[in-house]
C-alpha cells in the first residue's frame, strides 16, 4: 500500500540494538561494517552502503562518544553517508548522539502543516527537515502520521498476511530514512548521468542548499536546518553534476544575511562578487550564540588551512577587511569551532 521514497534502492539491514538498547559498540562496529571497514571476528561486507541510515540516539554529547565519532568519520572516509535522527526530546541537538556528531546529515522533524513537529529537535547540529508527522493521539487522521510496513506482533514477527502490517507512527526516525532515500536517488542519478557518486561532504552541502522552505518557519531559538528535504532539486543537481562552489549562499552588497547557523566542526560557504575599484571589502559575523571563524580567499575555495585572510576571535564577533581587493568572486568560509547559531553574516564595499 505504499512505496519507499528509492524503492528500487537496495537494503541492507543491519542490527545494533536489541529490545532493551544496546552498546556504543554495538552501534559503532555496525557502522564500520556496512560501511566497507574491517570488524575482528566479521568477514568483510562484500556490498558496502552508499548511505546509511541511523534512526537512534543517546542522552549524551557526542564528545562524550568518541567511538561514535571515530567510526563516522572512518564511514565517511570510506564514502558513505551517514545520515541521523535528531531526536524527539523538543531539545537541542548538540547533546544527543549521534545526531551532535561531526559529518552526520542530522534531520529534523515536520509535519502535516509543514512546520517543526512539536517533539523533534533542533539546534545548528541539525542540517535539515523531513516528513516526521505531528500526530498527538490515536484520534489524529492520518495525515498526521508517518506510514510505513511493520508487524502486527509485539514479540517474534508473525508471518504474512496476518502480521505484516501498515503502521503509523511519528519521529525523527521517520523523517531520517526520508532523507537516506534521497541520498541513494541523488547517487543513482549521478552515475546514471555520467558522473562520479558525489562525496558525503557535497551530499551533504546539496541537501543543505536545495530544500523547501517551512510552511511554519520555525522560531530562531528552535532552528531545524534550512528546510524541508526536496528529492526532485537534489537529484537534479546530481544529474548535472555539481561543485561546492556552486552551492555558495550569495552575500548581497551592503545587506545582512541573518539566522546563519553551523555545526561544529563543519563550516558554511558563501560568495560574494567584487568589480573593479573598490577600495575596502569589510566581511563581518556577529550575534547569535557559539563560535565561528571566517575564511576568505579570492576565486579559490578557502579551507582552514589555506585561504587569503582569516578572523579566529572567541565568540561570532568576527572581522576582516581587504584593502583595494581585486576584482573577482570571493568565498568565504564560516568555520563552527563550537556550535553557533543565529549568526549574522555580511559582506560591503
Amino acid at each position: 500500500g505504499v512505496a519507499g521514497v528509492a524503492y528500487g534502492a537496495k537494503v541492507q539491514p543491519v542490527r545494533v540494538l536489541g529490545k532493551c538498547g544496546g552498546l556504543t559498540s554495538d552501534i559503532a562496529d555496525g557502522l564500520t561494517w556496512a560501511s566497507g571497514g574491517s570488524v575482528p571476528g566479521a568477514p568483510n561486507n562484500p556490498t558496502p552502503a552508499e548511505v546509511v541510515n541511523m534512526s537512534l540516539g543517546g542522552g549524551y554529547r557526542c564528545d562524550e562518544d568518541p567511538a561514535m565519532q571515530d567510526a563516522i568519520n572512518g564511514a565517511i572516509s570510506r564514502g558513505t553517508t551517514v545520515v541521523v535522527a535528531a531526536g524527539n526530546n523538543n531539545m537541542n541537538a548538540e547533546n544527543f548522539s549521534p545526531a551532535g556528531c561531526s559529518g552526520v546529515i542530522t534531520v529534523g522533524a515536520t509535519g502535516i502543516d509543514g512546520g517543526r513537529s512539536y517533539f523533534s529537535n533542533y539546534g545548528p547540529a541539525v542540517t535539515l527537515s523531513a516528513p516526521g508527522g505531528n500526530a498527538t493521539s490515536g484520534s489524529d487522521g492520518d495525515t498526521a502520521w508517518i506510514w510505513s510496513l511493520g508487524n502486527s506482533s509485539r514479540t517474534t514477527p508473525v508471518a504474512s498476511p496476518r502480521g505484516d502490517v501498515l503502521r503509523g507512527q511519528i519521529g525523527t526516525s521517520m523523517a531520517a530514512p526520508h532523507v537516506a532515500g534521497v541520498v541513494a536517488l541523488m547517487q543513482s542519478a549521478s552515475v546514471a548521468a555520467g558522473h562520479a557518486p558525489l562525496t558525503p561532504a557535497l551530499v551533504k552541502a546539496v541537501l543543505r542548499a536545495k530544500t523547501k522552505p517551512f510552511a511554519i518557519p520555525p522560531p530562531l531559538s528552535q532552528q531545524v536546518g534550512t528546510g524541508i528535504v526536496d528529492a526532485p532539486a537534489a537529484v537534479a543537481v546530481a544529474i548535472a553534476g555539481v561543485r561546492e562552489e556552486d552551492l555558495a549562499t550569495p552575500l548581497i552588497n551592503r545587506a545582512p544575511l541573518p539566522a546563519q547557523g553551523v555545526a561544529a566542526g563543519e563550516g558554511v560557504l558563501y560568495r560574494f562578487t567584487v568589480p573593479a575599484g573598490v577600495r575596502s571589502l569589510n566581511l563581518r559575523s556577529y550575534g547569535g550564540t557559539g563560535d565561528v571563524s571566517l575564511y576568505v580567499a579570492r576565486n579559490v575555495l578557502p579551507t582552514t588551512t589555506s585561504y587569503l585572510m582569516s578572523s579566529a576571535r572567541l565568540g561570532n564577533a568576527e572581522a576582516m577587511v581587504l584593502s583595494n581587493p581585486a576584482a573577482g568572486t570571493y568565498y568565504l568560509r564560516m568555520v563552527g569551532v563550537a556550535a553557533a547559531s543565529n549568526v549574522t553574516v555580511l559582506a560591503s564595499y
